[in-house]
């Protein structure tokens, strides 16, 4: 169970650091000659955001289970470091 959370965990934080890395200004400046391409650019863009949001929350909602599974096996302190 323990490893199970552990794992869970480290999935949900790459998966923020992907986000944060994503929308870091650097990043979002490359990422800007595309953004112009008209009609494609805006939508790649939109179409890229919703899939990170959608694996973020799947992410989350696997945390969720985890720590539904066996409620009073998991602390808060195990999972306060994921956010």
């Amino acid at each position: 169970m323990n490893e199970e959370l552990e794992l869970v965990k480290l999935e949900l934080e790459n998966t923020n650091d992907m986000i944060d890395v994503k929308r870091n200004p650097v990043i979002e400046s490359m990422l800007s000659p595309i953004k112009k391409i008209p009609y494609i650019g805006p939508l790649l863009n939109m179409a890229v955001e919703l899939k990170m949001s959608e694996f973020q929350r799947q992410k989350e909602n696997e945390l969720i289970d985890v720590i539904m599974q066996n409620k009073y096996a998991v602390t808060s302190e195990m999972v306060e470091c994921v956010y």
